[in-house]
């Protein structure tokens, strides 16, 4: 893996646990990057399989941004404690975008030929994940170039 791709991750990881400060640790993101293997798909089957220890995969389906916007902002841009701005110029919505934007620089910095926005433009695969702890439990893996890149989020259920 490129020293940038692990640079903009790691930018990436700071970034989301600033992002679950603010949501009143009542959310946990986390985000790594693998390299791909034969495909993107046997690279969704090999995670399933590699984490099986840490937990149970419910269901892979593979989504359009849209849909994973959706998720995002249940889990994560909602959650933030001293936002109610919701406009297009809102807080929320650069958040969002700087998250975008992460994936983007991780994309063209092994290969500037790769989609500067992966998480837009390609498909990803969520896998809703079985917890105890958690009302959303999911992470979605998206291809940029020769890897992909896992993040995880879930809300912690209400007491």
């Amino acid at each position: 893996m490129s020293v940038w791709i692990k640079h903009y991750i790691n930018q990436a990881k700071g970034f989301l646990n600033a992002l679950r400060f603010l949501c009143g640790y009542r959310t946990t993101i986390w985000i790594n990057c693998y390299k791909m293997k034969k495909d993107f798909e046997s690279t969704v089957n090999w995670y399933v399989k590699s984490q099986k220890k840490y937990f149970q995969c419910k269901s892979v389906k593979y989504i359009k941004y849209d849909e994973l916007k959706v998720l995002l902002t249940e889990c994560i841009f909602d959650k933030l404690i001293f936002i109610k701005d919701n406009s297009e110029d809102s807080i929320k919505h650069n958040l969002l975008w700087q998250f975008e934007e992460y994936y983007g620089l991780a994309s063209t910095s092994d290969n500037e030929n790769n989609p500067f926005h992966p998480l837009v433009r390609e498909v990803s695969a969520l896998l809703e994940l079985e917890s105890d702890e958690y009302e959303i439990f999911a992470c979605f893996m998206t291809p940029i170039g020769n890897h992909v890149v896992v993040t995880t989020i879930g809300r912690v259920k209400d007491d």
